[in-house]
């Protein structure tokens, strides 16, 4: 029984350290020097400031993340709303979307 226990702890434990989504933001160049990036996805109840990137101060920025399996809707902010990302043309941009199996992920995204 102990035994069993341990294999279903151990095998989540992969899960969640392998099983990951890590995104690679590259930002506009008219973005502000140091500022923060959030991800505002329907995975983190679509918080603008809820899930801060790390700023790789290279022009983009990166997070790992263990969402549920499935599809994943999501937008970059500088912590607001009225900050949130756009297209070319200044105009709202659609959720971007990825649909999550579970596998070790890198995404790259402009």
């Amino acid at each position: 029984m102990k035994n069993t226990a341990l294999f279903f702890v151990l095998l989540y434990a992969s899960v969640y350290v392998f099983g990951q989504i890590n995104i690679t933001l590259t930002v506009p160049n008219n973005t502000p020097e140091g500022a923060s990036v959030y991800l505002a996805a329907n995975i983190n109840s679509w918080n603008a400031a809820g899930t801060p990137l790390i700023n790789n101060a290279n022009g983009t920025y990166s997070i790992s993340l263990n969402p549920p399996i499935g599809l994943m809707e999501f937008k970059f902010t500088r912590g607001t709303w009225a900050s949130v990302e756009g297209d070319a043309a200044g105009g709202e941009m659609a959720n971007r979307t990825y649909n999550y199996t579970g596998q070790a992920t890198a995404l790259t995204v402009c």
